[in-house]
């Protein structure tokens, strides 16, 4: 069985809570935990607008990666990770995300 030192389980490394949540009965199930992680990366991305800080999310949680782009940090652990995954380290990810938002509305 694969279980990281956070608690992390199966091949796809879920958390409890987060499996829960995604209605995963069994992480430890390839069949049915790939495509569980390939819809959470994907819900992700979709929230956080690039796949490096998707990458971040799945890694750290999605709250983490929130307050990192309202400029607090990321763990080591995180910030390595996106780097050997993505070949960018999560500023990277940041300033791209920043320079594709849409301009902000204002009042006529």
């Amino acid at each position: 069985m694969w279980s990281s030192r956070a608690g992390a389980q199966g091949i796809a490394q879920f958390m409890p809570g987060t499996a829960r949540e995604r209605g995963l009965d069994d992480p430890f199930d390839p069949q049915t935990a790939i495509p569980a992680s390939a819809a959470l990366l994907a819900d992700l991305a979709r929230r956080f607008g690039n796949l490096g800080l998707a990458a971040a999310a799945y890694n750290a949680g999605p709250s983490r990666v929130s307050a990192f782009l309202a400029g607090g940090g990321l763990p080591q652990e995180t910030r390595t990770y996106v780097r050997l995954i993505t070949g960018r380290t999560a500023e990277d990810w940041a300033a791209l995300k920043r320079q594709s938002a849409p301009a902000p509305e204002f009042p006529a």
